[in-house]
């Protein structure tokens, strides 16, 4: 990511409706941003939502290095 993506990540997805969230797809990216924010204790449950949808080699590969980089903290 850009170095300005990840505020400019975090703001958009906050302004999306709590309903949003249920999409394990659309909750996956959120966790994603949280996750490269350092904010582990709110990216750790959206991303564990990975196992519910089948994603892309990328997606999936991205997911398992925010797993391990908030394993690391």
């Amino acid at each position: 990511h850009p170095g300005g993506a990840v505020a400019g990540g975090l703001k958009a997805m906050r302004r999306l409706a709590p309903e949003g969230l249920r999409d394990p797809a659309t909750a996956i990216y959120f966790g994603l941003i949280l996750a490269s924010a350092g904010d582990a204790n709110a990216a750790a449950p959206l991303l564990a939502q990975a196992t519910k949808v089948r994603l892309l080699p990328e997606e999936e590969s991205l997911v398992r290095e925010a797993d391990f980089a908030l394993s690391k903290r």
